[in-house]
């Protein structure tokens, strides 16, 4: 059964890389392509480059390895849009691709086939939001929450 990832676009400003060359991204790392590594490898190229963010690496390593290795094809990603609060919903299509010439911070890379339709926040019960709100990067919902956000994509799609 497919996850529902939610991927952060830095407040929504990453949205139109994110759309206009279907994908989603995580940055930090540069000059690092995990295709293939493990965990620990991650871990030790992020205390490398970050020694000063001990306490965080944990967390970083997480993020990556989510994106790089538990992420699936056809699981469905969100991302939040602040200024219009919106989510953009789409489809993973790719496994993940490291490439360091689309974008100058952002070479952790999926392919997404985004939908037309945003959900607007205001339509996502208050439990739900309130698990959208965390800060986290990188983040999956519950079963639960998906089922909401994607009753409500089918709901939009039927009054049409």
């Amino acid at each position: 059964m497919e996850k529902l990832w939610i991927v952060r676009a830095l407040g929504g400003d990453l949205i139109p890389f994110f759309t206009e060359n279907n994908l989603v991204a995580l940055g930090w790392v540069r000059t690092n392509d995990f295709t293939g590594k493990n965990r620990e490898y991650i871990k030790q190229e992020l205390l490398k480059l970050y020694p000063e963010s001990k306490k965080s690496i944990p967390q970083w390593t997480s993020f990556f390895e989510n994106f790089v290795k538990n992420m699936q094809k056809d699981d469905i990603v969100l991302t939040y849009d602040s200024s219009l609060r919106e989510y953009y919903i789409g489809k993973i299509t790719s496994d993940y691709y490291y490439n360091d010439k689309l974008h100058n911070e952002f070479h952790h890379l999926r392919d997404v086939k985004w939908e037309e339709k945003t959900i607007s926040r205001d339509l996502i019960s208050n439990s739900t939001k309130n698990s959208l709100l965390s800060s986290l990067t990188l983040f999956s919902l519950s079963n639960d929450q998906k089922k909401e956000i994607l009753s409500i994509l089918k709901n939009d799609e039927e009054k049409e």
